[in-house]
């Protein structure tokens, strides 16, 4: 035969007639298909009476194994559950005498399974009697396949609906539409906007047949129907969507405009009424072409894949497939290349141009076409559409590509094991974790795993995950490469689990070396101290615990007792002051050595803090074992050390104290060797106390003082009392000391020895201060002004050690001077000796300031400190108050006469006047006048008194005798 390329066929043989050529035609032109053209008789069974070729390539049986016999051969070959499914299918369609389609499974003859889509229809005689089915099989395995791949391809979708005339719409359970795309949208004149949000029952209210068909598909029935919309045709495949319990939640559809392809149906429905349904129904495009590239015939299909709106449109445009169509030159010559060579190709790839420009991916099948002698006519065949598994695979390779580079450019490792613990894979880092290639590691993980006990608990959660299925958490294992390099890594793995059994372990290997390192230091230093090395409080305590526990435990624990000796090192605060922290520092050192060398083994030396350490005794019988050790300290710590050229000896006061019958806690145990420790500081340096109740007792009488003490500014308890101050020349009244007094609810008037050290030692002494200076104050403006005429009295307060460090403090005065109205010449601050040498160079600074604000000075306790000529000179100061103890013995004891003679010489010579204190008989305060002593005070003039009784002294005008 010749072909006729301006006919758009091949000529027929002179001695066949038309219609017989045109059957021929399409019989090969169905048998070139890659799918099963098939015709069933009505009989039960529908037995096959008719196959195409292509069931060989479908499922390997030949078209004469299908029909033979009784015909019955496709439905041996599926599953029992898709043969009911896909015999109720045929007989709704039959019943409902439409078209229909089904999806199902067959065991190919080879073994393999295949999924098969079939489209098929009843055919009925002009009396309307069944005479059989007739349709087409396809093989859809790969689109099964690729059916995750294609609902990530979404987006890509919407594009390609946009560029053909079709329309993907949803509806929800009202039949509201929440999408709809597609390019044929535009045949009906409609936007996506104009259908999202709207019901269909509104949109089509003048349609009752796609209201009809909607209806159908809300009730959950799946079918395929075809209206005709403003002259387009549209063939609508509805799915319901339905949620777990079966519930329709919505409709899926897909319209296919197919004017064009019923247009075509009409005009060749007469010649080719057997195969039409076959030709049109087919998903894939078909195509005849002569060798030299060009279209003689193609499907409806074939040019929507192309963009083309009609199959003739496509024959007109497109003159040469490889130049118009193939993107890459010279694939055509390839695809002509391997059908002479195998007269047929298969899954032949390559990418397509569209008519509007974009790319996509198609999958070819043919076959040459030749005549009875064996000349090439041409080709015929199908193309699909593959882009969506193309981009699916790109993806995936480049997301192989993005993963071998993660596992082969980590610092960590990756790896796979067998539940026997076998590596079957192990990453390029092998050689960072266990100095070996990837190759040589593939052995038992054993061999890289040491002997540490932590690694057995590793291998117990690998061992729970592989046993269960489920991830178990991160743990850590060490390790150890072929050289003996020893690492500690993180692992963090996972198990693999096929037909619900665990066949491998995947995971990874962090190095965690360093950071194990610096965990375990960090551990180190939360636990012990960073100066000495000893342990510290928190681990003190820890181990205090456990042994409390372990004696407990023993069957006689009273014979097996846990001590503690608390130590504090006398004198510490001197050599810091006097010789630096950093020598400070090293006898801290030098200490906890020698605490540490004079311990049983077991036995734990700890710093709390400061200079505070204490010592953990077990196993001891009695107090005498622990009295024994707190010797041994004590010697070991009298011998002399030296630091930095400097000998200091350092001696330390320690509290002892041991646990009872199993009732003691680590917390007491603690807080009775601390007051034990107190007791044995308050009797002299170098001392050990062990403690008994009755200081317990004490401490906390002394806590509840404290309580109480900071409470007694706010309640109102305070009092102030003066003391009057007398010209020892004229026995006037000349000034007043303020003096402070606690008036305790409970234990009523509180002597200030008991409670003016607490206040100095807790603080307290600042509010305390502050509120007394500011009463004194007030009331010294208070007597002047009833006392108009009189000279004003100087006010007197003593300044503590806190007070006179506050960096506020002058301001503090200027303050309470400016509130009270009182002018600063009439208020005396009084600081004793000690205070003020306490730091010389801070103090001499403090009272420069004061001075500047024009109050007097006073140095308090003159004689009894340590003070110099050369500070004294330095000082501020306008009085000098010479000590109670050297008045006690005026005139009796020479020694003290001369003292107080030489204080009084020494504070004339620096222009400073003197007071003297604690004047008791009538011959102190003589021999003090003749002695040429200014003022005096003590009980020989007044005591103490409150406010009241001083304003009554005052308005008599009586001199103090």
């Amino acid at each position: 035969m010749k072909s006729d390329a301006h006919s758009g066929g091949f000529d027929a043989p002179p001695q066949l007639d038309t219609l017989n050529f045109c059957r021929e035609r399409m019989a090969g032109l169905v048998n070139s298909l890659p799918g099963i053209a098939f015709v069933c008789s009505s009989e039960k069974g529908w037995p096959v009476r008719y196959a195409s070729e292509g069931c060989l390539e479908l499922t390997g049986y030949t078209a004469q194994e299908f029909v033979a016999g009784d015909g019955l051969a496709m439905y041996r070959w599926m599953p029992p559950e898709d043969l009911r499914r896909f015999s109720e299918t045929v007989a709704q369609g039959v019943a409902k005498r439409q078209p229909y389609m089904a999806e199902y499974r067959i065991r190919a003859k080879n073994g393999a399974e295949k999924w098969l889509w079939e489209k098929g229809r009843p055919v009925f005689d002009p009396n309307g009697a069944l005479l059989g089915l007739e349709g087409f099989i396809s093989d859809i395995s790969s689109l099964k396949q690729v059916e995750n791949a294609l609902s990530q391809s979404e987006q890509r979708l919407r594009s390609v609906l946009g560029s053909v005339p079709i329309i993907v719409f949803a509806l929800d359970c009202n039949g509201v539409f929440t999408m709809g795309e597609g390019r044929g949208l535009e045949a009906l004149g409609l936007q996506n906007e104009n259908y999202v949000g709207r019901s269909v029952f509104e949109l089509y209210r003048d349609e009752p047949l796609v209201l009809q068909d909607v209806s159908r598909a809300l009730r959950g029935e799946t079918f395929t129907a075809t209206v005709v919309l403003g002259g387009v045709a549209f063939e609508t495949r509805y799915q319901p969507m339905l949620s777990a319990d079966g519930e329709v939640e919505g409709v899926i559809g897909v319209s296919i405009d197919v004017t064009q392809r019923r247009h075509m149906e009409e005009a060749l429905r007469q010649a080719e009424a057997k195969y039409r349904g076959i030709f049109e129904n087919a998903i894939e495009g078909i195509f005849q072409s002569t060798p030299d590239g060009h279209y003689l015939t193609v499907n409806p299909m074939l040019a929507t894949l192309y963009g083309y709106d009609s199959p003739q449109e496509l024959l007109d445009s497109v003159r040469d497939i490889g130049d118009q169509l193939y993107l890459e030159a010279g694939r055509r010559d390839e695809f002509v290349r391997e059908m002479a060579a195998h007269g047929k190709v298969e899954n032949f790839e390559a990418p397509i141009k569209r008519r509007d420009g974009s790319i996509i991916w198609i999958s070819e099948n043919a076959r040459e076409i030749r005549d009875e002698n064996h000349q090439l006519l041409g080709y015929e065949g199908t193309a699909i559409d593959i882009t969506a598994r193309k981009e699916a695979e790109a993806a995936l390779r480049l997301s192989e590509n993005r993963l071998r580079d993660i596992v082969e450019h980590s610092s960590n490792l990756f790896y796979s094991h067998t539940p026997d613990h076998v590596l079957t894979y192990v990453s390029p880092q092998s050689r960072d974790f266990f100095d070996c290639e990837p190759e040589d590691a593939l052995v038992n993980w054993s061999e890289f795993v040491t002997d540490n006990p932590v690694n057995a608990v590793g291998f117990e959660i690998c061992q729970r995950a592989i046993e269960t299925g489920q991830a178990q958490p991160v743990y850590s294992l060490e390790i150890e490469g072929r050289k003996g390099r020893r690492l500690w890594v993180e692992v963090n793995e996972a198990p693999v689990v096929r037909d619900g059994k665990t066949v491998a372990i995947v995971g990874a290997l962090v190095d965690v070396t360093k950071r194990t390192a610096i965990e375990e230091k960090l551990k180190h230093q939360a636990f012990h101290d960073s100066l000495t090395g000893l342990p510290n409080r928190a681990l003190f305590m820890d181990r205090l615990g456990h042994a409390l526990a372990r004696s407990n435990r023993r069957e006689s624990p009273s014979h097996s007792r846990t001590a503690i000796l608390f130590l504090d090192l006398d004198r510490f605060k001197v050599v810091n002051d006097s010789l630096g922290h950093d020598v400070g520092d090293q006898l801290l050192k030098t200490v906890a050595a020698r605490l540490e060398a004079s311990l049983r083994p077991g036995d734990t030396a700890a710093r709390l803090g400061g200079d505070e350490f204490t010592v953990l005794l077990e196993d001891v019988a009695d107090v005498g074992d622990a009295i024994h050790v707190a010797e041994r300290i004590a010697l070991e710590l009298q011998a002399p050390l030296s630091l930095n050229g400097q000998e200091v000896f350092a001696t330390t006061s320690i509290g002892i104290t041991i646990s009872g019958e199993g009732q003691s806690a680590p917390d007491d145990l603690l807080r009775d060797a601390d007051v034990a420790m107190y007791r044995a500081k308050s009797k002299g340096r170098a001392q050990y106390e062990v403690f008994d109740p009755e200081m317990n007792a004490r401490a906390l009488e002394r806590l509840h003082l404290e309580t109480d003490l900071w409470q007694a500014v706010e309640r109102g308890e305070l009092r102030v009392f003066y003391q009057p101050k007398v010209r020892l020349d004229t026995q006037e009244i000349v000034g007043l000391e303020a003096l402070v007094r606690w008036e305790h609810p409970r234990h009523g008037l509180v002597s200030p020895a008991d409670f003016i050290p607490l206040a100095e030692e807790t603080g307290v002494i600042l509010p305390i201060g502050h509120w007394v200076l500011r009463e004194a104050c007030r009331q010294a403006r208070v007597w002047q002004d009833v006392r108009p005429d009189a000279e004003p009295l100087q006010m007197a307060v003593n300044l503590s050690a806190r007070q006179l460090g506050q960096s506020d403090l002058t301001q503090c005065i200027a303050d309470v001077l400016k509130e009270t109205g009182l002018a600063p010449r009439h208020l005396k601050l009084e600081i004793t000796e000690s205070v003020v040498m306490g730091d010389a160079e801070t103090s001499i600074r403090t009272l420069r300031e004061l001075k500047n604000l024009g109050v007097q000075l006073a140095i308090d306790d003159f004689g009894t400190g340590y003070s110099s000529l050369s500070y004294l000179r330095r000082f501020p100061v306008d009085t000098l108050k010479i000590d109670r103890s050297f008045i006690n013995n005026l005139g009796s004891d020479i020694e003290d006469t001369e003292i107080v003679r030489a204080i009084i010489s020494l504070a004339q010579a620096l222009k400073l006047e003197v007071t003297a204190e604690g004047i008791e008989t009538a011959a102190q305060a003589l021999e003090l006048a003749e002695l040429h002593c200014d003022w005096g005070q003590g009980y020989h003039f007044a005591r103490p008194m409150p406010a009241d009784a001083i304003s009554v002294l005052l308005a008599s005008k009586q001199v103090i005798c």
